[in-house]
């Protein structure tokens, strides 16, 4: 019994980590703060040209131009990138777009420009979402750990381009499709509900493994009573009544395994 116990608890230390103090965070959310966040605020505070006033600028230039190559929007255009640049995926007017491109590259730089200023503030928006999501978490270490399968599991997205006609706008390629780009708000929000889920499949692991150990022994939860004889008859043979039989208490459980 001693032996399982003693096994169970190792497991559920090595997966479910006790509490550290903020000065202990593991070198992920370090490393995080110390470079994703600078590099992104500098980037931010490196740029020479106003968002707003770049796309307004651009919706301008590039409505004329479609117009005079006769090219109709709506519907909008949604101008993705791959190997050679600017392209509109399965999309008939692709091949007049590009003749636009090629006669007005300055088109082209500044539908450039548009889509690294919104991965810019996409960036900006997560290193400071996770910054004050690690600051402000009860445990900095599950926070950490939560932070970098955050990070795996939602790797930087594709970003395009897109004009409906009025306006240019930058979105992002999500699982459901595409979508506007994310903004600090929505970032708090996901790793908010992100840690609850860590935390709950923390509490259904330790529920499972305590019921393994009660299984595989087959100990009497403390909540139960063992069954004795009716009052005035003497038990069955090779049963005893309950002041005879040790139950393992709350305070036995709590003692012997404490889930973090």
């Amino acid at each position: 019994m001693l032996r399982i116990v003693n096994t169970l608890t190792s497991h559920i230390q090595s997966v479910v980590p006790a509490p550290r103090s903020t000065a202990d965070v593991p070198n992920f959310a370090s490393l995080f703060n110390q470079a994703t966040v600078a590099a992104a605020i500098q980037a931010k505070s490196d740029r020479t040209s106003d968002p707003a006033m770049l796309a307004a600028n651009l919706a301008q230039s590039l409505g004329l131009a479609l117009h005079r190559q006769g090219i109709a929007v709506p519907p909008a255009l949604r101008m993705e990138f791959n190997a050679k640049g600017l392209i509109l995926r399965d999309d008939p007017r692709n091949t007049a777009f590009q003749t636009v491109l090629n006669g007005h590259p300055e088109l082209r730089s500044q539908i450039d420009e548009l889509v690294a200023v919104a991965r810019t503030d996409r960036a900006t928006a997560f290193a400071s979402a996770s910054q004050d999501f690690l600051q402000h978490a009860k445990d900095p270490r599950r926070a950490s750990a939560v932070l970098e399968n955050y990070t795996q599991r939602h790797p930087t997205p594709s970003l395009a381009a897109a004009f409906d006609g009025t306006a240019m706008s930058v979105q992002e390629k999500g699982a459901d499709g595409w979508r506007s780009v994310k903004t600090e708000r929505e970032f708090s929000w996901e790793l908010t509900i992100a840690y609850q889920q860590y935390a709950a499949n923390d509490e259904t692991l330790f529920e499972s493994l305590m019921q393994a150990v009660s299984s595989k022994t087959g100990a009497t939860q403390p909540n139960q009573q063992p069954r004795t004889g009716v009052e005035g008859e003497e038990p069955a043979a090779g049963k005893t009544n309950s002041q005879d039989t040790a139950q393992p208490t709350t305070e036995t459980w709590s003692s012997t395994i404490v889930p973090t």
